[in-house]
């Protein structure tokens, strides 16, 4: 397989939703990541990822840089 590609493994979430294992960075200066499952949706444009976790990961949800 190229560099660019990586299969991952799906996970079936009730009977038809599909949902993936993935791991986000901080943007903390640290090495924290968090381990989360994502909802599969193959027509998305955006992922969406909780505040909580993206204030404990050191994001600043309070002042984006732009919004969706």
């Amino acid at each position: 397989m190229p560099d660019y590609q990586k299969a991952y493994r799906l996970l079936r979430h009730g009977r038809n939703l599909l949902a993936v294992q993935a791991t986000i960075g901080g943007n903390n200066g640290e090495a924290t990541e968090y381990r989360v499952r994502l909802l599969v949706d193959t027509g998305a444009s955006y992922t969406i990822l909780p505040v909580k976790t993206l204030e404990d990961l050191g994001y600043d949800t309070r002042n984006p840089l732009r919004r969706q």
